[in-house]
């Protein structure tokens, strides 16, 4: 896994052509983004072991950034949910290609977003999933604005929270981390 979080000139370079091929939603989302505020911009493998650094990364973030301990979780569960379907459906006929993540502040104080997108192909749901194929519904409930888009260049999700002021805690698991 690759995690770039030096400074804003630094990071613009190695991910210049991965914008481009974004959709135009998650291109503005990482476009406007706050380099000066902590960001990610990692590149793994789709594998399933790159799972739980993924999932650090987020939470190193999401304390950078100070998220509510509430809001960490859903970032982090949400997140891990677009990843995991990278790595089990992106690439499931093919050698495990890249997945890419992008956390940072939309409006500092008011949004952050987190894009995941891969480069595999889109496979449609099965009609009947059984028990199984619940990720999109979980992803739109843990998340205030959600967008799923695939095309020819792989699947992206685009993934927004809400961020209230960060003034105190309530004791209900709602103050920063």
């Amino acid at each position: 896994m690759r995690d770039e979080t030096e400074d804003a000139d630094t990071a613009r370079l190695p991910w210049a052509a991965w914008v481009r091929m974004l959709p135009d939603t998650a291109r503005a989302a990482v476009s406007e983004a706050d380099l000066t505020a902590p960001y990610i911009f990692i590149s793994l493998s789709a594998v399933a072991t790159e799972l739980p650094a993924a999932r650090a990364s987020l939470r190193r973030w999401s304390q950078a950034i100070q998220l509510y301990v509430q809001q960490t979780e859903d970032v982090v569960l949400a997140v891990d949910e677009a990843v995991a379907n990278a790595v089990e459906h992106a690439y499931a006929d093919e050698n495990p290609g890249a997945v890419t993540v992008f956390a940072g502040y939309v409006k500092p104080g008011s949004r952050v977003c987190v894009v995941v997108s891969d480069s595999g192909r889109w496979r449609p749901p099965l009609a009947d999933t059984g028990v199984r194929g619940r990720g999109v519904s979980m992803m739109k409930a843990l998340t205030d604005h959600f967008t799923l888009h695939h095309n020819e260049n792989g699947t992206t999700v685009l993934l927004g929270w809400d961020v209230p002021a960060m003034q105190g805690g309530t004791g209900d698991g709602h103050e920063p981390q």
